[in-house]
């Protein structure tokens, strides 16, 4: 199975947005696209793991808001089976509640937004091994 990672990396991989809560920004993705990465939204979180399955998915982002119980089994599955996918919870501010529930659901960083794109690059590879879960703010 192959993992893109943007233009560092080679061929670009998938970032999976989250929609089901959040409307994110279009300069937000248009940065992430930007970076290489191929946007893809979906909006039921319970299909996340079948995106990860099938290969080349180097990022999952989502909305702190968005980080529910369903969530969380859906990303511990996906980072069950593919450890190199970073999970990036992203909010306009982060508190430490925050922080704890999105390390909790399995997020390997926090990114706050807006975010330059040396910022949301970093986040998005941070399941790459030897980078540990970070926050990542402005």
């Amino acid at each position: 199975m192959r993992q893109g990672r943007g233009p560092e990396g080679g061929a670009a991989g998938a970032v999976l947005l989250l929609d089901s809560l959040r409307g994110w920004p279009a300069d937000f993705v248009d940065q992430v696209s930007g970076l290489g990465f191929i946007v893809v939204r979906v909006d039921d979180s319970r299909l996340l793991p079948f995106f990860v399955l099938a290969g080349s998915v180097d990022a999952i982002l989502l909305d702190v808001s968005s980080l529910g119980v369903t969530e969380a089994l859906a990303l511990r599955e996906c980072r069950q089976h593919a450890p190199r996918t970073s999970v990036v919870v992203a909010a306009l501010e982060m508190t430490q509640a925050m922080v704890t529930r999105a390390l909790e659901g399995g997020a390997t960083a926090f990114l706050s937004l807006p975010a330059s794109p040396r910022r949301i690059g970093a986040a998005l590879r941070s399941g790459e091994p030897g980078i540990e879960s970070t926050s990542l703010k402005e």
